[in-house]
Parts: C-alpha cells; sequence; structure tokens
C-alpha cells in the first residue's frame, strides 16, 4: 500500500524511443480525449537548407533530450518519479503520478503523464507546484489500456516551466504501474462479454447478528457476444461479508443469469465503520470462456449505499 495516502486501444509506442523527429515527419500525443500534432513541419527551400548547413559545421552537435532548460541560465528540471493510487480509488481510472522535487527551487508543474507501451503515450493539463525537496501525489486520470502490450517499462512525464521532463518511474512506480494495468484489462476482459448488477432484498432474514440480507448479482450478456462465463467466487469488504449460494454460468445462449448469495455483517466496532475507506469495493473471481478466472473489483449503486448501511446499523444494535 503507497504511503500516501477503466475503452480499448491507446496506441502502443516505443518506450525507448527519443523525441527527435526527421525533416517531413510528424508524430501525434494524446491530450486527454483530444489529440495535437507535436511537430509542425513543411517544405524548405534550397537556400535555407544551404544557411542550415552552414550553422550545423559551426554549432557543436546537441542530443535530443526532453529536459533542457528554457535559457542558459537555468538548469534543467531535476525530478525523481513513481507512481501510486489511494485505497477510496481502487477500480477507477484515477491514479497519482509521485514527484520528487530535488532542486531548490519551486517547480511548477502544467502537465503531468504516463508514457508506456499499456497505456501509450498521455499528458493532460495539470497545475501543482512542488516545493524544494517535497514529495507530492498529483492526481491523474489512466487511459484506457492497451492489453495486449506490455505495461512495463513505464515513464512519468511532467511539464516543469515550458520544459517537459520523461523519466522512467521507480522500481516501486512500475510495479504499480503494471499491477493497474492488469486490474483494468481483467475487468476489461469481464466487461466486454457482460454487465453486472447487484440486486438486495432488504427484509432482513433473521435479527441482530444471526440476521442476513438475500441478494442476486445479476449477469446480462452484451449483444454479439458468445463467450460463456462464470462467477466462481465473491468477497466484500470490512463492513460486509458476501457468500455465493451456487455457481451458475451464463452459457453462449443465454440472455443473463442471476447469482444467488447472503450478505451480512461483517464488523460492528466504531473504529472499522469510521475508518472504512472501502466499504461497498467488493472483489468478484470471474472465470472467461476457457481462461483461469480474474478477479475485478466492482461496487453497487449510490441508491443501495444508506439502505445497506440500515442493515449494518440494525444487526450490530
Amino acid at each position: 500500500m503507497p504511503r500516501l495516502t477503466i475503452e480499448i486501444g491507446s496506441r502502443p509506442k516505443n518506450p525507448a524511443s527519443e523525441n527527435c523527429h526527421a525533416p517531413g515527419t510528424e508524430r501525434t500525443r494524446r491530450y486527454g480525449d483530444s489529440t495535437r500534432p507535436s511537430v509542425h513541419t513543411g517544405a524548405v527551400s534550397g537556400r535555407l537548407l544551404c544557411l542550415l548547413a552552414g550553422v550545423v559545421l559551426l554549432t557543436p552537435l546537441a542530443g535530443c533530450s526532453s529536459a533542457e532548460p528554457d535559457g542558459p541560465d537555468e538548469p534543467a528540471p531535476r525530478v525523481v518519479m513513481s507512481f501510486s493510487q489511494h485505497r477510496i480509488d481502487e477500480g477507477s481510472d484515477r491514479a497519482n503520478l509521485r514527484v520528487v522535487n530535488e532542486t531548490d527551487r519551486p517547480a511548477q508543474v502544467t502537465e503531468i503523464g504516463l508514457d508506456s507501451e499499456g497505456y501509450g503515450e498521455y499528458v493532460e493539463d495539470h497545475d501543482s507546484t512542488v516545493q524544494p525537496g517535497q514529495t507530492i501525489d498529483l492526481r491523474m486520470t489512466l487511459p484506457t489500456p492497451v492489453c495486449d502490450a506490455s505495461p512495463t517499462p513505464a515513464y512519468g512525464i511532467v511539464t516543469i516551466g515550458g520544459t517537459r521532463v520523461r523519466e522512467k518511474l521507480d522500481t516501486f512506480g512500475q510495479a504499480f504501474v503494471e499491477s493497474l494495468w492488469r486490474r483494468t484489462c481483467n475487468l476489461l476482459s469481464v466487461t466486454t462479454v457482460a454487465d453486472l448488477a447487484w440486486h438486495f432484498d432488504y427484509d432482513a432474514v433473521g435479527t441482530g447478528r444471526a440476521s442476513f440480507l438475500n441478494g442476486t448479482l445479476q449477469v446480462t450478456r452484451k449483444p454479439g457476444t458468445t463467450t460463456p462465463l462464470r462467477v466462481v467466487g465473491m468477497q466484500g469488504s470490512v463492513l460486509f461479508r458476501l457468500q455465493q449460494t451456487a455457481r451458475p454460468a451464463l452459457g453462449p445462449g443465454d440472455d443473463e443469469v442471476a447469482v444467488p448469495l447472503r450478505l451480512r455483517w461483517g464488523r460492528c466496532d466504531e473504529h472499522a465503520i469510521s475508518e472504512s475507506s472501502q466499504t461497498f469495493l467488493w472483489k468478484l473471481d470471474i472465470r472467461v470462456g476457457g481462461e483461469e478466472p480474474v478477479r475485478i473489483t466492482t461496487t453497487v449503486d449510490d441508491a443501495d449505499k444508506a439502505p445497506l448501511l440500515g442493515y449494518l446499523k440494525k444487526a450490530c444494535a
């Protein structure tokens, strides 16, 4: 767990490539939901080429760098980058680019992003100031993963004072990007076949701590799909326990299937109730086709949260 505390088709990119382009070429980057060219090209006259050739002969060769300072007296930004996600964001596309400012001056951040074959190159606008020596988690929205590509190595992107820096994430960040990519691709493997929805009968069976709610997980096939699917396990949270009582499969010819279950209280102590941050983030183990089961994170509709907490209160009274 980090200390500080899901659209398929992102374009893969070779993370080892430099930001250098031959004349007449153009490369497109993803900016949120839009794209724009990163290099503008046009015809160059022969006379101008001659002038340029002269300049090249008189000028030392410069390497390709994504972190050149804006002026001769302004050193390039020095940052270390990692990646994380808050517990409350688990199951969503929200994550954090962790940035450490290793300079002795504030770093004004105007863009952040991620570069990985498993996500493509993605940049979004941002507005934060990272003080000297400060470590800060900058929240960002992950793009849709490319599930047939590798998520690592992964590189963080941050623009500071007009200078774009692209640095390889540390070991912790690499592992976290891979974990987030795998979870999202697992979810996509399920949701491209079927939709999932929780339903409960709020008339409790029994009283007090011996009580439970009957419920179902409704599995509805997406049009045009025939892949079989079966829920083979489920796990609730600290406050709610889930017990699957049968394992019906969604067959190739089935439009939907209801998986029966029972929901019981998990813990009643005030500390657990007040500190729970994943109360309605529940895990499902699902077999899609003939593959090994994948674990995904799901949640209930907002309209179900208050009645479920009402049941918990009565059961714990």
